[in-house]
């Protein structure tokens, strides 16, 4: 696990270019893209699961309000695994579903966004070493999960920075 968290933290724990601060732990801002860990979805669907999503949203749109001169994609990645076309489809729905909450909830101005489905064309982690990692560190179910789900990711790319 300590291997597993320290991969995490190498990935989410880049130097920040900008100053922007953290919102409450759950969302940062590091290399001008806002990363939102803790946003997930139904599985296999575009639906923001409201146990487990919606308040990183919410916090993303308090960012947002206070920098509304910034230009910015919305861009959600997903795992490794699934055929290429099916994953990239569910990813720009979910990114979609992501634009409309905070457009049509946040009331967040549109002209400030664009949206992308990346599927799983950037993993942070690529499959190959994943099944590296199990094997080595015979790693369970769970932390083979929580591999993949490095992956599955939304990113706010600031574009204007």
């Amino acid at each position: 696990m300590f291997l597993l968290l320290g991969f995490i933290n190498f990935v989410y724990g880049q130097a920040v270019k900008r100053n922007y601060k953290t919102i409450q732990d759950t969302i940062f801002v590091a290399n001008d893209i806002i990363k939102a860990p803790n946003i997930t979805f139904r599985l296999g669907q575009c639906i923001i699961h409201p146990e487990y999503g919606i308040d990183s949203v919410k916090k993303i749109a308090q960012f947002l309000k206070k920098h509304i001169n910034l230009k910015f994609e919305i861009g959600i990645h997903s795992d490794t695994r699934g055929k290429n076309d099916t994953v990239k489809k569910i990813s720009e729905c979910r990114a979609n579903e992501i634009f409309n909450y905070l457009s049509n909830v946040e009331q967040i101005p549109t002209k400030n966004f664009t949206v992308k489905g990346y599927g799983n064309s950037q993993p942070l982690i690529k499959e190959a070493k994943i099944l590296a990692l199990v094997k080595k560190n015979k790693l369970d179910i769970a932390e083979r999960e929580d591999l993949y789900a490095i992956n599955r990711r939304i990113e706010i790319k600031i574009l204007n920075p």
